[in-house]
């Protein structure tokens, strides 16, 4: 899932990086960042050979995006107190 956004909005918030290479936009609605994550989480998913393989990518790079994300929040607030 691609989400376009203008550059002002790309360098306020950032975007972060999949191991693949993949660069994903750090969106301010939650539940819409959840949704891109799960998404490119599936795209992983699907290029193992095996479903229990699948499953643990899955689930591997969901938590390692949920974490780049959350430490991207966690820089932008406190880069703007």
């Amino acid at each position: 899932m691609k989400v376009y956004c203008d550059d002002n909005l790309r360098k306020k918030i950032g975007v972060i990086f999949c191991e693949c290479g993949e660069e994903i936009l750090v969106l301010p609605d939650l539940e819409e960042m959840a949704r891109c994550i799960q998404s490119h989480a599936e795209m992983h998913k699907l290029n193992q050979i095996s479903k229990s393989n699948g499953k643990k990518e899955y689930e591997r790079i969901e938590e390692q995006l949920t974490q780049k994300v959350l430490l991207k929040i966690v820089d932008f607030n406190y880069d703007n107190c």
